[in-house]
C-alpha cells in the first residue's frame, strides 16, 4: 500500500428545530492516518473532506433533510495508483 486513510464519521446530525424551522446540525469527525514509520495519528476532519465514494451525507447542507449517520470509511492508494475503499455503517 501507498496511502491509507481512515474516516471515523463518529456522528453527523441534522434536523429542524423550534417553532422556525431553524436547522440544526452537528457532527464529529475524525481521520486517522499512517505515518511514514507506520506509526498511526488521529486528527479532527470534518464532513467536507470525506471522499466522493462515502455514501451517507450527499443532502448535508441541503435545506434541512433530517439525517443521522454514523460510519468508518477507509480508502487507499497502491503502489500503482489504483484507488480502493471500503465503507460500513453503524
Amino acid at each position: 500500500m501507498r496511502s491509507i486513510r481512515v474516516f471515523d464519521v463518529r456522528y453527523a446530525r441534522q434536523h429542524e428545530s423550534g417553532r422556525d424551522g431553524d436547522c440544526n446540525r452537528s457532527a464529529t469527525v475524525v481521520l486517522g492516518t499512517y505515518g511514514t514509520q507506520g506509526d498511526f495519528s488521529w486528527q479532527r476532519s470534518s464532513i467536507t473532506a470525506l471522499p466522493e465514494a462515502h455514501v451517507g451525507l450527499e443532502r448535508w447542507g441541503q435545506n434541512c433533510p433530517g439525517i443521522y449517520h454514523r460510519s468508518v470509511f477507509v480508502d487507499w492508494r497502491d503502489y500503482e495508483g489504483d484507488y480502493g475503499f471500503e465503507q460500513v455503517n453503524y
